[in-house]
C-alpha cells in the first residue's frame, strides 16, 4: 500500500514539474495587429483595465482587449499574470460589467487564424500570444511581455 502512494506521489510530481517548466519555456506577450501601436508602452495596470473592460484612449486610439482563447494553458497563464482572477471570477466580471454599464464585452476568439484577422482590421486592438506564436505570425507586433 505504501509503495503505491509513493508511485503516485512520483507521478504527480512529475506531471506538475513538466507543466511547469512547460509553461516557464514560454513567455506571454501583448500583441497588436495595427503599425501605429507598434510603439506604445502600456503599463501593467493599463494592461490589466483594458482587459477588464475599460477601453483606454491613448495614442490617438481606445485600445480595446480581444480575448485568445486558443490555448488552454495560454489562457490560464493570462489570467493569472494579467488580471489576477480566476476563470469564473473574470467571466463574472465581464458580464456584470456589461449589465451595469452597458456595452460589449472584449470578444473571445477560439482560432488563431480569425484572431490575427481581427488585430488586422480593428485599429487599436491588442490581445496576448505565445511569444513563439507571435514571433511567427506575420503581421503582428509584439508591443511588450507580460
Amino acid at each position: 500500500m505504501k509503495r503505491l502512494h509513493v508511485r503516485l506521489l512520483s507521478i504527480l510530481l512529475i506531471f506538475c514539474f513538466s507543466e511547469t517548466s512547460h509553461a516557464e519555456t514560454q513567455h506571454l506577450v501583448l500583441v497588436t495587429g495595427t503599425q501605429q501601436l507598434g510603439h506604445a508602452i502600456l503599463s501593467q495596470r493599463e494592461v490589466r483595465k483594458i482587459f477588464l473592460g475599460q477601453g483606454l484612449h491613448k495614442f490617438d486610439y481606445t485600445i480595446t482587449a480581444l480575448i485568445n482563447n486558443t490555448d488552454a494553458l495560454l489562457y490560464q497563464v493570462f489570467l493569472q499574470k494579467v488580471v489576477y482572477m480566476s476563470e469564473n471570477a473574470y467571466e463574472q466580471h465581464l458580464l456584470g460589467r456589461v449589465f451595469r454599464m452597458g456595452g460589449t464585452r472584449p470578444p473571445t476568439y477560439m482560432n488563431i487564424s480569425s484572431l490575427v484577422n481581427a488585430l488586422r482590421e480593428k485599429p487599436g486592438t491588442i490581445t496576448y500570444m505565445w511569444e513563439k506564436t507571435a514571433q511567427e505570425t506575420p503581421g503582428i507586433i509584439i508591443i511588450g511581455k507580460l
